[in-house]
């Protein structure tokens, strides 16, 4: 279920055993509790983000790899010009405000972002409930990619 879920399962089949090396990929953006598990084992070396993590080894028939991302909201500028227009994102998803009011949010409020269904999350804005969904949950609904959030003043 992979991207709506946390991890992605790859099964081994071969008709005998056989050394080669597999790698997986770790996008930047997964969180440090992200792991990898061979037949049930946590694999101990440390998964560098941003690149691709190699398990060499003699595989055998029916042999379980299970990559377990650690995927929380962060915000994503639009750019280094306009910090204060953000996307939220959920591990690799894109999370759109679907029919939500015109408002400035706080970048808190898009971050406390929770998950209530599948397809949909949900923020609390003065009150009222704001459906936040990935583009493929989206039909005839208005949403909206970048959202302005308060920029903080440095002292």
């Amino acid at each position: 279920d992979y991207p709506l879920d946390n991890s992605s399962n790859f099964t081994i089949n071969t008709t005998k055993p056989v050394a080669f090396g597999l790698n997986l990929r770790i996008p930047a953006w997964a969180g440090e509790a992200t792991h990898i598990r061979v037949n049930g084992k946590k694999v101990s070396a440390t998964i560098k983000r941003g690149s691709f993590f190699e398990i060499s080894r003699t595989w055998k028939n029916n042999d379980k790899i299970q990559l377990v991302f650690d995927m929380k909201t962060r915000l994503e500028p639009i750019n280094a010009s306009h910090p204060e227009m953000v996307a939220l994102l959920f591990g690799p998803l894109v999370l759109f405000p679907t029919n939500a009011p015109n408002t400035t949010y706080t970048a808190e409020q898009l971050l406390s972002a929770s998950r209530k269904a599948t397809y949909e999350w949900t923020i609390k804005i003065d009150k009222q409930e704001v459906k936040l969904k990935p583009f493929m949950a989206i039909s005839d609904e208005k949403y909206c990619l970048y959202n302005k959030i308060k920029m903080v003043q440095k002292a």
